[in-house]
Parts: C-alpha cells; sequence; structure tokens
C-alpha cells in the first residue's frame, strides 16, 4: 500500500450539511477499496487565485490515505471529475521516506527576552505591528557628504563636487597620484 494525499475544492454555495456528506462519501469510498484514512483537514473557505467556474472563493479539504495504486488512478479520479460541486482536484503519491504521515505537531513560541526590540504577543492578538514604536536615530535625512576625501597610503587630493544639480551630468573633478592604489 501506498500513501496518497488529495485536495479537492469545493464550491462555496453548497451548505455545511453537503460539505459533511462529501467528505464522508470520499472517505467510505477509500475505506470500500481497502483504504486506511491517515489525515483529514477541512481548511474551510479560502481565495482562490484566479476564477474557477466563476467563483472567486471554494472550500478545501484535504485527505491523506493508504491505499492500492490501482484504485487511485482508476476509481477515485473519477469520483472527483463526475461530482458537480468539486470544481478542482489533485491526488499525489507521498514519499514516506522524506514526508511522514502523521499529523504535524503545533510549533511551540519560545518566549521573547525581556527588552526586546519587538515584544511577544499573546494569545488572541491580533499582531503586533501597531505596537512597535519608531526608533530614533542620528541619522540625518539627506546623506549626501559635503566634503569628501580619499583616503590610501599616499596624500591625495580632497574630492570636492563641482556641481550637485541633477539636470547636469557633469562628473566631479578628481586628482589621483599614480602610485595611490585605491
Amino acid at each position: 500500500m501506498r500513501t496518497y494525499e488529495t485536495v479537492f475544492l469545493l464550491k462555496p454555495t453548497i451548505t455545511a450539511e453537503e460539505q459533511a456528506k462529501h467528505i464522508d462519501f470520499y472517505k467510505e469510498n477509500i475505506k470500500s477499496f481497502g483504504g486506511e484514512i491517515v489525515k483529514e483537514e477541512l481548511w474551510g473557505k479560502l481565495q482562490l487565485s484566479y476564477k474557477i467556474e466563476n467563483f472567486t472563493e471554494a472550500i478545501y479539504t484535504l485527505i491523506q490515505f493508504k491505499v492500492e495504486n490501482d484504485y487511485v488512478n482508476t476509481e477515485l479520479d473519477k469520483r472527483f471529475k463526475f461530482n458537480e460541486d468539486v470544481i478542482r482536484h489533485v491526488v499525489v503519491m507521498l514519499d514516506e521516506k522524506k514526508f511522514k504521515a502523521a499529523p504535524k505537531k503545533e510549533p511551540v513560541r519560545k518566549p521573547r527576552p525581556e527588552g526586546s526590540r519587538f515584544p511577544s504577543r499573546a494569545d488572541g492578538e491580533e499582531g503586533v505591528v501597531n505596537s512597535i514604536e519608531p526608533v530614533e536615530t542620528d541619522i540625518p535625512e539627506t546623506s549626501v557628504e559635503k566634503d569628501t576625501t580619499v583616503v590610501s597610503n599616499e596624500t591625495a587630493a580632497p574630492v570636492t563636487p563641482t556641481n550637485t544639480d541633477v539636470n547636469e551630468t557633469a562628473a566631479p573633478e578628481v586628482t589621483v597620484d599614480k602610485d595611490v592604489v585605491v
């Protein structure tokens, strides 16, 4: 038996009862052909990247299961194609060496240290974007330097801009000794 994963999109206009009926139908169909359901996730109604059959949203459902290869290629694909409420579907064989079929554990959030630049989020907060205070800096608004000098082993003449007008394309003149390595 091989492990497969299917994600199918149901029309957003169906009721919750019809949605549960479709999910149960596919689960029972997999079991009737000797399959085993590993994991089921209902992702809910999500926005589509592009319109499919004039729908901008769809109800996403994921089912991971173990079954023989013949069932997936013949029976399951036909069931998805002939169901009018399924607008898209995909069935993928999972590589068990790279992917463990067991459900993932929720990540554990480590608390941020005291005095951290970003405050930690408490459960239920929407975000911390509005709670970040602006940082005061000593950097001036314009970063154009008035007097720039070339530093090297030998002494060099200071570089002074001749014209700072944007419309002119003349470059400032720079005089450098021949022995200076830049």
